[in-house]
């Protein structure tokens, strides 16, 4: 039987709606395996619970990779600059801009047309934790008007089957030819449950025809755990039909060396196409959102040096600098995507590239 609370009744001592999710249910309501949030064995929706799919992962030596040979006709597809760089090897630079929210769409196309010179392709984040701002692929396509290379950001947590179409659609329409495919910040009260896992968004994004398919993205984080876990997650998203993949952003590049080594060691590398991201800290807030973002591997020594840098800012674009240029040497690694943390200055990732 269920306990019936009277309405109008404030009860001080009841639990909050994620802490009385079932114990072995997973709090994103996921039903083909983990997120990739999971760190230390943890979920990352409630810390102080253990993931609820460890238990059940597959070998990832033994996954079958049928179905992950792309069809030579996605060469010929239109609408896309950023797969044509990828087809042709080219090294990709990448930096994430926010969708517009408050009628401020002047200020984000001013920002896409600062940033257009400096990066091959901009990806266009929507309603982070259910926040209300200008779907993503609507903004995209502002973008796109003014010939920025737009990469359109949709939530499984914000869409069925159904609105999943319409924006591929709208995509169409605006002539946005990149799309990335994520499940989304679940487990959040007011950003609602996740609707869609993205391995089933990528299936049905990619099964459409082939004049109208985007270049698929999806996400990895390589510092998940344990280490078979975005091995998994990787084979998956590209069996469902993803291009590419960005990371997690990287506070430990000799862990993401190697998870990219075992890629190289794997014969995954070239066809995963992995973009690293970088992390560009300006202020204190950036630094406490970084450690407490869901999935964000930051180790204790990285952030006291941050803590304990004279300016924080600068401290962050250098850091962010010597990153990336660790990165480009690494062989096979398709690109890098910047990611401001702690301010709103397209400024400081130019800062960055220069």
């Amino acid at each position: 039987m269920f306990d019936v609370v009277p309405q109008n009744v404030l009860m001080s001592s009841a639990k909050s709606p994620l802490e009385c999710i079932p114990e072995g249910q997973c709090p994103k309501g996921l039903c083909r395996g983990p997120c990739s949030d999971t760190l230390n064995g943890h979920c990352a929706t409630l810390p102080q619970r253990a993931c609820v799919w460890l238990e059940k992962l597959p070998d990832h030596t033994a996954m079958d990779m049928y179905g992950m040979e792309e069809d030579g006709s996605w060469t010929d597809m239109v609408g896309s600059q950023l797969k044509r760089k990828m087809l042709a090897g080219a090294f990709v630079e990448l930096c994430e801009i926010h969708a517009p929210r408050s009628g401020r769409l002047g200020d984000f196309v001013d920002q896409g047309r600062m940033l257009k010179p400096y990066f091959d392709a901009m990806t266009v984040t929507g309603q982070i934790k259910g926040r209300p701002v200008m779907p993503s692929a609507e903004a995209s396509g502002h973008l796109r008007a003014i010939g920025v290379e737009s990469i359109a950001v949709l939530s499984g947590r914000d869409c069925d089957a159904t609105s999943l179409q319409a924006e591929l659609a709208v995509l169409q329409c605006n002539e946005v030819g990149n799309v990335i495919c994520l499940s989304g910040d679940g487990g959040d009260p007011k950003a609602g449950p996740v609707q869609m896992a993205s391995v089933d968004m990528l299936r049905l994004a990619a099964d459409v025809h082939d004049e109208r398919r985007p270049w698929l993205g999806a996400v990895i984080n390589p510092f998940s755990t344990p280490a078979s876990l975005p091995m998994i997650q990787l084979k998956q998203k590209l069996q469902a039909g993803a291009n590419f993949l960005l990371t997690q952003m990287i506070f430990d590049l000799p862990a993401f060396e190697t998870f990219f080594k075992a890629l190289t060691v794997d014969g995954l590398a070239e066809r995963a196409r992995v973009v690293a991201g970088v992390p560009v800290v300006v202020s204190e807030y950036g630094l406490e959102l970084a450690a407490r973002l869901p999935g964000v591997w930051l180790p204790q020594e990285v952030e006291q040096q941050y803590e304990q840098a004279a300016d924080i800012r600068e401290f962050g674009i250098a850091t962010a600098r010597q990153t990336l240029a660790a990165l480009r040497q690494i062989p096979g690694l398709a690109g890098v995507h910047l990611m401001l943390l702690g301010g709103h200055d397209p400024s400081d990732l130019l800062a960055v590239m220069q």
